[in-house]
C-alpha cells in the first residue's frame, strides 16, 4: 500500500507531502503525526513545508465517513477524529522550525484550517481557499473559528465563516491568509518572501481586502441582524454577503458565531476545546445530516430548517 505521506529531509529544510489524498481522514491524520515525529526534534531544520501531490491541497474531511458515523449515532468517533486533527495542528503551533503551506487547487474546510495553523502560506494563482462548513450544517472544528480571527481579524473571519465564501489566492493574500503568490516562473522568490513574512509578528485585526461597509457590518451587527438579510442602503457587496448568510444552516451559524466571539475573549486552547464541545449540539441536527449527505454525494443542500 502506498504511504499516505512522504517526508523528505534535507537540512535546513524538510518537506511533508500528502500523496494524492483530497480529504482528511483518520489514517491521514495518523500519518501526519508520524511524519511530524520525524522532523519535530531535529535541531538542524529551519523550515518544514507541506504540500500535496494531487490537484488540490486538501478539500475538507471525508464526508462519507462522517455521514456513516452520524447515521450510526457514533458522535464519539467524530469527536476522537476532531481531537486528533486538532492535536496535529497544535503541534505546529509550538514547532521550533517554521512551517510553510504550499497551496495549489483547493484548500477548503480542514485544508483552510490547516494552512491557518502554518507560519506562512504560498499559493498558486489558481488556488481557492474557503470555509464552507456552515453551508453543510456544521461548524469549523479544527481551529477555524479560533485561528482565523487571530490571523486576519474578527470581522474578516466572521465574514469568511458565516458566508462560506471561497476566495482566490490574490484575495486571500490581500486578507492576510496567504503571504505570497507562488507561480512556476518565480517559485523560489515567492517562498523566500513568505518565509520572511512568517518571521514578523502578525498585526491583529487586519482589515485589508474587504469593503469598509461590509467589515463594519460583520464587526458590529448581531447574528439575527445578519441573518435578516440586507438593508435598503447596504452596498451591493454587503447585500450579496447577507443573502449568503441567510441561506446557511441556522444552528451551525449560531454555534460558529458564538465560537468566533469566544476567540476574542479566551486563549486558543480554551477555544479549541469549545469547538469540540459544540460538536454534540451541531451534529445532532437534521440540517447537519442533510448537509453532510449532500456533500458526500457531491451536491449542495438546498434548504435548511434550523433543526
Amino acid at each position: 500500500m502506498q504511504d499516505l505521506v512522504r517526508t523528505e529531509i534535507r537540512p535546513p529544510l524538510a518537506r511533508i507531502t500528502i500523496r494524492g489524498r483530497r480529504h482528511l481522514d483518520g489514517p491521514l491524520v495518523d500519518a501526519l503525526h508520524r511524519a511530524w515525529d520525524a522532523v519535530d526534534t531535529r535541531d538542524d531544520l529551519e523550515l518544514v513545508s507541506f504540500d500535496n501531490e494531487g490537484d488540490d491541497f486538501l478539500v475538507g474531511v471525508d464526508g462519507r465517513w462522517v455521514v456513516e458515523r452520524m447515521e450510526a449515532d457514533d458522535l464519539a468517533a467524530i469527536e476522537d477524529f476532531v481531537r486528533n486533527g486538532q492535536g496535529f495542528l497544535r503541534r505546529l503551533d509550538s514547532a521550533r522550525p517554521r512551517t510553510l503551506a504550499r497551496v495549489r487547487g483547493f484548500a477548503t474546510g480542514a485544508g483552510a484550517e490547516w494552512i491557518a495553523a502554518c507560519d506562512a502560506v504560498v499559493a498558486t494563482p489558481d488556488a481557492r481557499i474557503g470555509l464552507p462548513e456552515t453551508g453543510l450544517g456544521i461548524h469549523p472544528a479544527l481551529g477555524g473559528t479560533q485561528r482565523l480571527p487571530r490571523r486576519i481579524g474578527f470581522a474578516a473571519a466572521r465574514w469568511a465563516i458565516l458566508t462560506g465564501t471561497y476566495v482566490s489566492a490574490a484575495g486571500a493574500r490581500t486578507l492576510g491568509l496567504v503571504d505570497g503568490l507562488d507561480d512556476e516562473d518565480d517559485r523560489t522568490a515567492a517562498t523566500a518572501s513568505a518565509c520572511r513574512a512568517a518571521r514578523v509578528a502578525r498585526a491583529p485585526h487586519r482589515r485589508e481586502g474587504l469593503d469598509d461597509a461590509l467589515l463594519r457590518a460583520f464587526e458590529h451587527r448581531t447574528l439575527p441582524e445578519l441573518c435578516g438579510g440586507p438593508r435598503p442602503d447596504d452596498p451591493p457587496d454587503l447585500q450579496r454577503a447577507l443573502r449568503r448568510v441567510a441561506r446557511r444552516a441556522p444552528v451551525a451559524l449560531r454555534v460558529a458565531d458564538t465560537l468566533l466571539h469566544l476567540s476574542t475573549e479566551t486563549e486558543l486552547e480554551q477555544g479549541l476545546q469549545r469547538e469540540v464541545d459544540e460538536l454534540a449540539t451541531v451534529y445532532a441536527t437534521r440540517d447537519a445530516l442533510a448537509g453532510m449527505r449532500a456533500s458526500a454525494a457531491g451536491r449542495r443542500a438546498t434548504r435548511f430548517h434550523g433543526h
